[in-house]
């Protein structure tokens, strides 16, 4: 029964991974799940390379033991010119999910439109990958939960793109009020102001991509597949419901979060109440152009403006920030640093940063270390500004169109956003814009509860009784719906199930002994799919690549099975011929989870097993040429990055 028999790779990836790679079931462990070594390279794949995408491959570049090896996005012209643009031997992938099922792949950074942020977040910690993710972490106030849920559940590093929680120009003024320098804080008032252009409107269409027919699908993800009346679909989706926040989840929440860390605040406020409305732009989008909200804490509320028809006016010389008022004094400043001031106008202190240039470095750091308390912005901490502006949002949203005198009165009790009322009354003024005939939409307090996560009360109304209820109302606008097979991935199985080879470990009798069957372990088909390729490999599993006795040194720590899939700074080539590792021909078979062009893949298997070691290499990087256009490609791409052409093995053959 433990006799050398020969194993069916394809058999046994099928058994033991191929049931992990669907969209909701991945769950490898990277390489170096458990510890790096000093010098140990962190290998790193970036989702989303227009705009902020280009920062985060700047600043994974200039870490040190950091190597990027993997970049997507779903505009095949965009990852074409990224990829040129490095250079080097750089995976391209236009699903991510192909990017995430690579076992070799130690973090992920995502820089994708809002509404992707959090089912990239968890699918990639549930394949064994630590993230960097940027803000708003989240689309809705689920998703944050979860993500923290997947970041403790798979013990995996989760760090968020809220630059400031790095930055010695805004931890040490915190420091220093939180000492009482200036008295106790009074209120906060953080700001952002911006000039957007007109997004355009035109007759719905739906966008496409030569070179990948699935782009608007995919771009879209868990939101509606419907036509877009905007001029460009990039970017501008910050200023759509479904896939973006507006301004104030594009660029508000840094300053939220900046007046929490003054404020000391950890959870999300207790009530929101937000005014606005997409002033003087007629075109396609829906967010709003100056929104006024006022955040109610226990202790004191924090005023948060958003002003995205110019920036002419400054406050304290600033255009975005925060202005702490003290008892004694007030600080203003943001990224970089600020100003420390007494009442008469006197300089107390000032201070110095760098803008959280470090931020990202800090996460290599933390992936480094394994230790989620090296992280400066952790997911716990970000959650309760996220959660800010998602329900100031959702009180704009559901509110009317409200005269601005009715705004006064519902204000008298908090002279501050009164005062800022009437500076944003003028600042509409001075741009044409006449409440009286475009009046301020005006939503209700909403009511927060943190426990269960959900609105409570709107208003003084706590019903709950029907669809049409406003507390239900408020809860369906903060949350999401899911499209098919876009949806949320669930927490499975124990941690352990992944070792730290990166093989699927569900049939190893050790593990069955201990754990057992069932929903909340391993997937009982999975099992009984792998059981007879688990004796084949108990005594070792032999290389594909020479079929001539060789065996791999590397064993799974949870039941010693010798696998391909593990470091590639160990002894992982195989004995015998010295073949590379496994995820090279693991991401060549069809694994029956929605990969259907794997297929095309297998009949070149045979010409790898020609191949010596440096050839393949070769291969590897660029050594398919499309015979339509000329293009040279990696074996890896499926459709030609020229002219779109589907491969096929008439289509394409390997340069000399």
């Amino acid at each position: 029964m433990m006799g050398n028999k020969k194993i069916n790779r394809r058999r046994f990836l099928q058994g033991t991974v191929g049931v992990a790679a669907g969209l909701t079931g991945i769950h490898y462990q990277s390489a170096w799940a458990n510890a790096f070594q000093a010098n140990d390279k962190i290998r790193v794949g970036i989702v989303g390379l227009h705009g902020y995408g280009q920062t985060l491959i700047a600043r994974a570049q200039a870490a040190p033991n950091v190597d990027i090896v993997a970049l997507c996005d779903v505009d095949s012209v965009i990852l074409a010119n990224t990829r040129s643009s490095i250079g080097g031997r750089i995976m391209g992938y236009l699903d991510y999910r192909d990017m995430i099922a690579r076992t070799d792949i130690d973090a992920i950074m995502i820089a994708t439109p809002n509404h992707w942020h959090a089912m990239m977040a968890t699918l990639a910690m549930q394949a064994g990958k630590d993230v960097y993710c940027e803000t708003p972490l989240a689309h809705n106030v689920s998703e944050s939960k979860l993500m923290y849920e997947f970041a403790q559940y798979y013990n995996r590093i989760l760090q968020i793109g809220t630059q400031q929680r790095s930055d010695p120009g805004i931890l040490d003024p915190v420091q220093w009020v939180q000492e009482g320098n200036i008295g106790k804080i009074q209120n906060i008032h953080g700001f952002w102001f911006e000039n957007r252009e007109n997004i355009g409107l035109v007759d719905p269409y739906i966008p496409t991509c030569a070179g990948n027919p699935n782009f608007f699908d995919m771009y879209q993800g868990r939101a509606p597949y419907e036509p877009i009346s905007r001029n460009s679909v990039h970017y501008d989706w910050n200023w759509m419901w479904e896939t973006g926040n507006g301004d104030i989840g594009n660029l508000g929440i840094h300053v939220l979060d900046t007046a929490h860390m003054f404020a000391g605040i950890t959870a999300p406020p207790r009530r929101v109440i937000s005014m606005g409305r997409r002033f003087k732009l007629d075109d396609a989008g829906e967010t709003p152009t100056a929104q006024l909200t006022i955040l109610d804490y226990p202790e004191y509320p924090i005023v948060l403006e958003i002003r995205s028809l110019g920036i002419d006016e400054m406050v304290f010389g600033m255009s975005s920030g925060v202005v702490v008022y003290c008892e004694n004094g007030y600080y203003a400043g943001f990224r970089g640093g600020g100003m420390a001031y007494d009442y008469d106008g006197h300089e107390i202190q000032s201070f110095s940063g760098d803008g959280g240039a470090m931020h990202q470095q800090g996460f290599f750091d933390a992936v480094r270390s394994r230790n989620p308390g090296d992280l400066t912005a952790p997911v716990e901490l970000i959650t309760p500004a996220n959660t800010g502006i998602l329900v100031a949002n959702t009180s704009l949203r559901m509110g009317p169109e409200t005269h601005i005198n009715a705004i006064r009165t519902a204000l008298v009790d908090y002279p501050f956003g009164s005062e800022r009322l009437e500076s944003m009354v003028t600042y509409l003024a001075d741009r044409d814009v006449d409440i009286e005939v475009t009046p301020f939409n005006m939503g209700p307090w909403l009511f927060f509860d943190n426990e269960n996560n959900r609105i409570s009360r709107v208003n003084n109304n706590d019903k709950n009784i029907d669809e049409d209820d406003p507390v239900n109302i408020a809860n369906t606008l903060i949350s999401d719906t899911y499209r098919e097979p876009y949806v949320m991935p669930k927490i499975i199985g124990p941690v352990h199930l992944a070792a730290a080879c990166g093989t699927y470990c569900g049939a190893c009798p050790a593990y069955l002994k201990k754990h057992g069957e069932g929903e909340n372990n391993f997937p009982t088909e999975s099992v009984n799919a792998s059981i007879d390729s688990f004796v084949n490999m108990m005594e070792g599993l032999q290389c594909d690549g020479c079929l001539s006795g060789g065996t791999l040194a590397n064993h799974c720590k949870n039941c010693n099975i010798r696998t391909h899939a593990a470091s590639t700074q160990n002894n992982d080539r195989c004995t015998n011929c010295g073949d590379l590792p496994c995820y090279r021909i693991t991401n060549l078979i069809d694994d029956g989870n929605n990969y259907p062009h794997r297929q095309e893949y297998l009949p070149n298997l045979a010409k790898m097993k020609d191949m010596g070691v440096e050839d393949w290499i070769l291969y590897e990087e660029n050594r398919w040429k499309c015979s339509q256009c000329g293009q040279t490609l990696s074996w890896y791409d499926t459709r030609c990055t020229g002219c779109g052409e589907q491969r096929s093995e008439d289509l394409f053959s390997l340069t000399e």
